[in-house]
């Protein structure tokens, strides 16, 4: 496989909400991609780690919804998002006015995911490893929000 991380994401999912934090968008798989049919043994076949980042999952949402609806938990504050996997909560954090956010994420499809999935009027976070950028840095982001 030739194509890197973001451009898979870009070719395999689609933008979308998740229905707990409907202002956040972010690259999901969906009914339609491809990614959603592919089975496990497929994306092994290509050299690829499961998809778990393209789903945003209950618990992931639901921090997300708790931030954004109590952002004084996070506003001016330095965030870990922990296993972030496509950076919902970390995404919140940055909206919620959080001073510095890491998500951290072993996967270097999830960091790529996480770092394109962001508004365009959001300020921009970088995802990367155990690395930490401050909330207002800017991520050039490798493919436009669709």
């Amino acid at each position: 496989m030739t194509a890197g991380p973001a451009d898979f994401i870009c070719a395999n999912t689609a933008v979308g909400a998740p229905p707990l934090a409907p202002e956040i968008r972010l690259y999901l798989a969906s009914e339609i991609t491809p990614i959603w049919r592919a089975s496990e043994e497929s994306l092994a076949r290509d050299g690829l780690p499961p998809p778990f980042w393209a789903f945003c999952w209950p618990g992931g949402q639901a921090l997300a919804r708790h931030i954004l609806d109590n952002p004084e938990i996070v506003s001016g504050k330095r965030v870990l998002d922990f296993a972030a996997g496509g950076g919902v909560a970390a995404i919140a954090a940055v909206t919620s006015g959080a001073k510095s956010v890491a998500a951290s994420e072993i996967d270097p499809f999830a960091c790529a995911a996480s770092a394109i999935s962001q508004e365009k009027k959001t300020p921009k976070m970088a995802a990367a490893g155990m690395s930490s950028w401050p909330a207002t840095s800017v991520t050039n982001a490798p493919c436009p929000m669709r």
